[in-house]
């Protein structure tokens, strides 16, 4: 598989005889932005998304709104598969809860659209692997605590924990999101 850079586009810019459909090609981005999110590396996001794609390929190429779904949470599970090793040895630093507790509940869909205008490779500098695959699995793709938990084989509390603390980043990083779409230049103005 060709490397890929963040918004999923590989360096082939041959012209192809079949032209990629753009809800799939949009499909590709979300999976690949999840994948990278959670690995942190461009290699192992490949690695997921190939895994996923295996995992998938009986579905007969439908790609209906369910079969999205599952592709992101087949993608974000084999992600997690590729760096479980990682999300253990971060668990521990999520032992003791913070003074700062939000609430644990999902993202909105507007939100999700807005943390996937964050570049993954910021995020997985400013969150270990465990506040990132919560972040996925809680906050963009509704998972329970329990099934975080169950998933990432790591105790309930630092599921919690992991969640509060990258509630709290998303919470200060939403701000420079909005702050940097209100500051881009508007297509067709001067």
């Amino acid at each position: 598989m060709e490397p890929l850079d963040w918004k999923g586009h590989s360096g082939n810019t041959g012209n192809s005889a079949v032209a990629p459909n753009r809800r799939m090609e949009t499909v590709f981005e979300d999976v690949y932005w999840i994948a990278l999110l959670i690995t942190g590396e461009a290699a192992a996001a490949n690695e997921s998304i190939l895994c996923a794609s295996q995992l998938s390929a009986g579905a007969g190429g439908v790609f209906c709104d369910r079969l999205i779904r599952k592709a992101r949470a087949l993608t974000a599970r084999s992600a997690v598969r590729t760096v479980h090793r990682l999300i253990s040895t971060s668990a521990s630093s999520h032992d003791v809860a913070s003074s700062k507790r939000l609430d644990f509940k999902v993202l909105p869909d507007e939100e999700i659209r807005s943390l996937y205008q964050v570049n993954p490779r910021e995020v997985s500098t400013e969150l270990d692997p465990l506040s990132r695959s919560v972040l996925v699995l809680r906050g963009m793709q509704r998972a329970s605590i329990s099934e975080c938990a169950l998933l990432l084989a790591v105790p309930r509390r630092h599921i919690i924990n992991a969640y509060s603390h990258a509630m709290l980043w998303w919470n200060c990083k939403r701000e420079h999101v909005v702050r940097r779409a209100l500051d881009a230049p508007i297509e067709g103005v001067l």
